[in-house]
């Protein structure tokens, strides 16, 4: 998942920026007005166009060098890099002092001369390549570990908002009220059915327990939960909801976030409508790569803004967990949620 750092932080760190290279133009003792080529009259220690590499160099092997290469561990990629940067930085440093210098360029021991005064970039007396490469590795490097720690911190928090949001629609008042309803009259009709519905009934409080400290959990499982969840579904509403589920892959082999099928079963339910003469089918799909809950759609007249926020919770916990995101297909016939499925570890 891409963390996204707020305006603000962006602008607070640009200002950042500026106040630290204001202090480092001012502290440095240069004369911007003469010539920067001609080292003779030149006052201060630091070279203008020192100066200046420093600058150029810090933002880009921090802001392109270190992400492309280093930071994806292209050790040798990024030494050759460096290497070839560094090399072009003296050379235009060469180029521009041929072009406005007063060096004497006719023999070769004035360029090799050159090549090792005190205005190298690579070997002078700064060295600022070498000190820029330094300060730019120390701030791209700390910097992340900031960022990084706030997206912890981030995804730890909204984690546990998404456990207890789970942990709530489970423990919801209405379903255990209305599944008490039904075993209240199962009892009196089927008492062998009825132990039976107690039995899934604590099957899944005893799973959402469980399975609320993990970020995934076993296809197999959930799919297992889901079976216990539509057992109770079914004997709530009779015969107006079809449930079929179509596994073509080894769900061991795949791992989901807890109760996502759950809540997209939930929401089918209890924004659309079926009855006995003509029930909706919700079909439950699972591919290789995808599992699929969709049905024909037949809305309520009832508020489906709690739909959207359900939808944007499972959302959410898929863009913490796969790089793939969630696909839902909403069309005047047909609704379609789609989720990816993960490798299990050591898959």
């Amino acid at each position: 998942m891409k963390f996204k750092i707020p305006k603000r932080t962006h602008l607070l760190e640009g200002i950042a920026h500026l106040l630290v290279w204001l202090l480092f133009f001012t502290s440095i003792n240069i004369d911007w007005s003469i010539n920067w080529f001609d080292n003779k009259n030149r006052i201060g220690p630091v070279a203008p166009l020192s100066a200046l590499a420093f600058f150029l160099f810090f933002y880009l092997n921090a802001l392109y060098l270190i992400p492309k290469y280093l930071k994806k561990r292209k050790w040798w990629a990024y030494g050759i890099a460096l290497i070839v940067v560094c090399a072009a930085f003296e050379t235009l440093r060469l180029l521009l002092l041929f072009l406005f210098g007063n060096t004497d360029w006719t023999s070769t021991t004035s360029f090799f001369n050159e090549l090792q005064s005190q205005d190298s970039l690579i070997v002078g007396r700064l060295n600022p390549l070498f000190v820029s490469l330094q300060f730019s590795l120390v701030y791209r490097f700390a910097r992340d570990w900031i960022v990084n720690n706030v997206v912890i911190d981030r995804l730890q928090t909204e984690k546990l908002q998404m456990e207890l949001s789970v942990l709530k629609a489970q423990v919801n008042p209405h379903f255990l009220f209305n599944s008490l309803n039904a075993l209240d009259d199962l009892i009196d009709r089927d008492p062998s059915k009825a132990k039976t519905y107690l039995s899934k009934l604590s099957k899944i409080y005893r799973y959402t327990l469980t399975s609320m400290d993990e970020d995934v959990v076993p296809l197999s499982e959930e799919l297992d939960f889901i079976s216990d969840y539509i057992f109770l579904l079914s004997e709530r509403f009779g015969g107006s909801f079809i449930f079929d589920k179509i596994v073509s892959v080894n769900s061991q082999d795949c791992c989901i976030p807890p109760a996502a099928l759950q809540l997209l079963l939930e929401n089918a339910v209890k924004h659309n409508y079926g009855s006995l003469s003509d029930p909706l089918k919700i079909i439950i799909d699972v591919s290789d790569t995808t599992v699929t809950v969709h049905h024909p759609k037949r809305l309520k007249k009832t508020d489906t803004s709690s739909m959207g926020k359900g939808l944007a919770n499972i959302k959410k916990r898929f863009q913490f967990f796969s790089n793939q995101p969630m696909v839902v297909e909403d069309s005047l016939e047909r609704f379609s949620v789609s989720l990816p499925l993960m490798k299990s570890i050591g898959k």
